[in-house]
């Protein structure tokens, strides 16, 4: 659609552990800051999503001041208390430098977006003004073209009466324990499929076997106790 992409070198996170995680983060910041420092083209606004990590707010802030363009930060994670839950990083000087680096890309982007209003009570504590903070959440545009449902996943699918769908990355940072807990405390029989691979691996331990997140897992009927 004529729209040009400029890309940036990164170090892979590897294994995911803590140091090549910090490398990864810090080496796309890195390199798209120098690339941001010679780029001539100008723009109306800098739109920056940041899934994670925050350090992608980085070349955005040295390009707005470059060429004066506002921008507009799009939340879908909050830092520093996402890496903080996944256990990634306990140094407190880590976190606290990393705190005042959230603190200062807020306050250079024109706008805060959050994609859920539970991210609002954390940012202001952050400093930001609640004028600046706009609820903006995900949806689904209607450029999408509708999927037939596969009839192999359809297969792999509970039939019951009632049922709830977690779509999405289960790691570290989801809880997956929690998960399971919640449903001990309700009694819910749960059936779990897995779809796809993730680098996080821990082990599922239900009433009667075991099993790991980590492996290709057929549909199974579990009562938790």
């Amino acid at each position: 659609n004529g729209i040009k992409i400029f890309r940036s070198k990164l170090v892979p996170r590897g294994n995911g552990s803590g140091i090549k995680l910090m490398m990864n983060y810090l080496s796309f910041a890195f390199f798209s800051s120098i690339k941001v420092l010679f780029h001539r083209e100008k723009y109306d606004l800098i739109f920056v999503y940041e899934p994670s990590p925050i350090t992608v707010g980085i070349p955005a802030v040295l390009f707005s001041k470059k060429t004066k363009a506002p921008i507009y930060f799009w939340v879908q994670d909050l830092w520093p208390e996402s890496i903080f839950i996944a256990g990634k990083i306990k140094s407190k000087f880590i976190l606290n430098s990393l705190n005042q680096l959230t603190k200062w890309i807020y306050k250079n982007s024109k706008s805060i977006l959050i994609q859920s209003e539970g991210f609002r009570e954390y940012i202001l504590k952050q400093g930001v003004d609640d004028n600046k903070i706009t609820y903006f959440p995900n949806s689904t545009e209607s450029l999408y073209k509708k999927i037939v449902s596969s009839e192999e996943i359809q297969q792999r699918m509970p039939n019951v009466p009632f049922s709830l769908l977690f779509a999405g990355n289960i790691g570290e940072s989801q809880d997956f324990e929690n998960i399971l807990e919640a449903a001990k405390i309700l009694s819910l029989t749960l059936f779990l499929t897995k779809h796809n691979h993730a680098w996080w691996q821990a082990p599922v331990i239900p009433a009667t076997q075991e099993a790991e997140a980590g492996e290709l897992l057929e549909p199974k009927k579990w009562r938790l106790q």
